[in-house]
């Protein structure tokens, strides 16, 4: 593409070709010593320029050849559309269906962030503890956790967050290891009063 009114024939839909000494995109595209010209057809995917099918020959192209070169970048560019059309279509009803059977479940299905604030929670935990969902997104899991339950709970996500992530949560990490260090010596000193060894 040269600089000037070359520059704006991609948006014309239309094929085009120029000298090879005025097309930039020669040097970037390592075209052949022996080329004389360049034809650009664009690839449009819904009105908007997506790409560019360069064809670099000796001479110029006849008029019969860039009417087909013209015809393949029209279908490249409704096949690549088609495809990602259909891409965000399956996308979609994937999601859709994860949706269902989350809204529909009996079971609680929370997303827990690494701090334990509850980003989503499925509608069943009003049937399930009785609570809306909407009040309770936002809100830290450990605040809704008996305080003698904490330790217990914390070490089960977490081991499950090691599992799905390959990485221990750090704040979890950092909780769980002071608890096990007290629970360790108070298990010790328990150890001490009796008299068997």
């Amino acid at each position: 593409i040269r600089a000037g009114k070359k520059r704006d024939q991609p948006q014309s839909h239309h094929a085009y070709e120029v000298p090879i000494e005025e097309a930039e995109l020669a040097s970037l595209l390592g075209m052949p010593p022996d080329s004389a010209f360049v034809l650009n057809a664009p690839l449009f995917m819904k009105e908007e320029l997506q790409g560019v099918l360069v064809v670099a020959g000796p001479s110029s192209v006849p008029r019969a050849i860039r009417d087909s070169i013209e015809a393949l970048s029209s279908q490249v560019a409704l096949a690549l559309d088609s495809a990602l059309t259909t891409e965000i279509l399956l996308i979609r009803q994937s999601e859709a269906r994860f949706s269902s059977l989350v809204q529909n479940s009996s079971d609680v299905v929370m997303v827990v962030e690494a701090d334990s604030k509850i980003r989503y929670i499925s509608p069943s935990v009003e049937r399930v503890l009785g609570h809306a969902a909407g009040e309770l997104e936002g809100t830290k899991l450990t605040v809704l956790i008996q305080p003698e339950d904490r330790a217990g709970v914390l070490q089960f996500l977490a081991s499950w967050a090691v599992l799905f992530t390959g990485r221990y949560p750090q704040r979890w990490h950092a909780f769980n290891a002071g608890t096990y260090r007290w629970m360790t010596r108070i298990q010790m000193c328990l150890g001490l009063f009796t008299d068997t060894y």
